[in-house]
């Protein structure tokens, strides 16, 4: 490419998310832009202090086996504290592969929003360090991550993991031709709701409907045809509905006879979806189900 040459438009579907990211993320990633990249992503505010959480969480660093041939991995491990309310039997795992492309970041990108959820769910968290292109080209990255995935599944008792909820089972979210504009973020709140209620044991209320995309970090963010499917959770005899908190103003569009009939619950992280939609005071399900 030449320097007057310029990138194919973004797709539609992509704008809501473009404009809520700051301004300097909105502008191409250039090879010779990367190690500056790396430099100001690399730092945790607060450094691990953040992601102890006054006490409430313990923090481990191992290195861990990497792919045959590879170096090995680092990976960071976050547990409930004892002593301060954390839980001696086994939990529910997190295992976080933080953003960058793949190409920035280190196991303690994101992992302030990994260590709340230790926090507040009672789950055992492993965030990996893969190896970064363009250095370690594909498939590098991926093979490091699936390695501590690997690693983590294997020593799930060690960690305090329930190993009951990995037996037998694995986990596949496959997005076919996902270069291709089509419609489905908005299922990402819902997706990661049975996802968490499979692992918990925990089921999801059934007059609960819900909508809205998720990032890798939990945000919530907006979608469109709020009123199409809302009106659709009221035909379906639905009587709540989770929707991102930057839909807040489509909510105007809904007949106001429908919105006296329902409630509605808005959503700024993952953890405030999961709050509401799963049924903590019912009987849980079986998670082998």
């Amino acid at each position: 490419m030449t320097a007057a040459s310029t990138h194919p438009p973004f797709d539609p579907e992509l704008s809501v998310t473009l404009a809520a990211l700051p301004p300097e993320l909105q502008h191409p990633l250039l090879p010779e832009d990367i190690p500056a990249w790396r430099e100001q992503i690399g730092l945790l505010p607060g450094g691990d202090e953040l992601l102890l959480r006054d006490g409430a969480v313990g923090l481990e660093e191992r290195q861990v086996p990497g792919p045959e041939g590879a170096p090995d991995l680092s990976v960071l491990i976050l547990r409930p504290a004892q002593g301060s309310g954390g839980r001696a039997q086994a939990m529910p795992g997190i295992y976080y592969v933080h953003g960058g492309g793949m190409v920035l970041g280190s196991n303690r990108t994101g992992a302030d929003q990994l260590a709340l959820w230790v926090d507040e769910i009672g789950a055992v968290g492993v965030s990996v360090e893969y190896r970064l292109a363009p250095e370690h080209p594909h498939p590098a990255p991926v093979e490091d991550c699936y390695a501590g995935l690997a690693w983590t599944a294997r020593h799930a008792g060690e960690l305090g993991i329930d190993p009951a909820l990995l037996r037998g089972r694995r986990f596949h979210v496959h997005v076919p031709a996902g270069a291709v504009p089509k419609d489905g973020p908005s299922a990402g709140v819902t997706m990661t709701t049975a996802l968490v209620s499979l692992l918990t044991g925990v089921a999801v209320r059934a007059d609960v409907g819900m909508t809205g995309e998720v990032t890798l970090q939990g945000r919530v963010l907006p979608i469109g045809g709020v009123k199409q499917k809302v009106l659709a959770a009221h035909r379906a005899g639905l009587t709540t509905v989770i929707l991102p908190k930057r839909n807040e103003l489509d909510l105007e569009d809904v007949p106001e006879a429908v919105r006296r009939q329902m409630t509605f619950h808005l959503a700024d992280q993952v953890t405030d979806v999961l709050a509401v939609a799963l049924d903590t005071a019912g009987v849980a399900v079986d998670a082998a189900a």
